[in-house]
């Protein structure tokens, strides 16, 4: 992983996690933002369904998306 290179003029707190079981988050905090916000990068897809699953990546997809 590269380091985090942030923008000079942005006062703001970066850190990059790894936990146990893989996945990588990078945490930004901003003192002076009035709202907060979150963003998840899956790396899989439809080309990695089961082959008895077609769709699979889809409907999971959509089922994250309509639970949050």
């Amino acid at each position: 992983m590269e380091p985090i290179k942030p923008a000079s003029e942005l006062d703001r707190y970066y850190r990059y996690l790894e936990l146990e079981n893989e996945l990588c988050l990078l945490l930004v905090s901003d003192a002076t933002s009035k709202t907060s916000a979150a963003a998840i990068s899956v790396g899989a897809g439809s080309f990695l369904d089961p082959v008895d699953l077609p769709g699979l990546a889809h409907y999971l997809g959509m089922y994250h998306y309509l639970t949050f």
